[in-house]
């Protein structure tokens, strides 16, 4: 234990420190480190701009998506393969867009994954942040907090108009464990454990959140005050699959 440290105008009381003789380094409960040459490590960081977080152990030589080969898992519980570059606003209303950071997102506990050299990562607890935007090969995907869809989890923002129809995308993930089984004749299941996004999507007009499926008489009846249009936009794309980017489509064509 130590009763104090004070360095660059920063003070730690009563805090639990253990040395790693490996890195020679020290660390705080708080998550902040620093080397035995008193210099911080990039953690500062995490401790100026992030309320709520804890640090995330990594799994697999600074890389955390080797999760999934090596336990020859399919699929990911994060959003991307890699880390990507995006934009924070917290409950404060303050932004954080610094240069510095990567990020990704967890689909199963819905929390922020941030790292700066992608070797300290933390995860962002979701209470203290109210929305947020990535940047990955040209697309912008915009998440925020929409208790009237969602109440517990963050919402994609598909469309958004404030005046007419706005269409947003509930990501949920969970892992299905292997269930392979065999009789010698037949088999069945699973020889690995995968996971499963199961998205639900939902319109909101004039406040009214309406609950939808990729089915064009599901569309069609959410924005039943545009039901011509929407007959118009059918015939248009009659050969089209109703997926998720028909459904986008559709709503932008009937804000325009």
């Amino acid at each position: 234990m130590i009763t104090s440290c004070s360095l660059s105008n920063l003070v730690f009381s009563q805090s639990t420190v253990v040395f790693d003789p490996v890195t020679h380094t020290t660390h705080l409960l708080a998550g902040m480190t620093w080397s035995n040459n008193m210099a911080y490590s990039v953690s500062q960081s995490f401790e100026k701009d992030f309320d709520q977080y804890s640090m995330r152990p990594i799994l697999g030589n600074g890389n955390m998506f080797a999760y999934g080969s090596q336990y020859n898992t399919k699929g990911t519980r994060f959003l991307f393969e890699d880390w990507v570059k995006g934009i924070v606003v917290k409950n404060s209303g303050e932004v954080i867009d610094a240069d510095v950071y990567y990020f990704n997102f967890d689909k199963i506990t819905d929390n922020l994954i941030v790292t700066v050299n992608k070797r300290e990562i933390i995860e962002v607890y979701k209470d203290s942040i109210q929305s947020f935007k990535f940047k990955e090969r040209g697309k912008v995907y915009s998440f925020e907090k929409l208790p009237s869809v969602q109440r517990y989890r963050f919402v994609q923002v598909l469309v958004k108009d404030e005046h007419n129809y706005s269409l947003y995308k509930s990501i949920n993930t969970r892992l299905i464990a292997a269930n392979f089984t065999t009789n010698g004749l037949t088999e069945s299941g699973n020889p690995y454990d995968e996971f499963v996004d199961i998205n639900k999507y939902y319109i909101v007009y004039k406040d009214q959140v309406r609950p939808i499926e990729l089915k064009f008489i599901s569309l069609k009846k959410a924005l039943k005050e545009n039901s011509s249009r929407v007959k118009d936009f059918y015939a248009s794309h009659i050969m089209d699959e109703v997926d998720e980017n028909y459904a986008i489509n559709m709503v932008e064509y009937l804000n325009e």
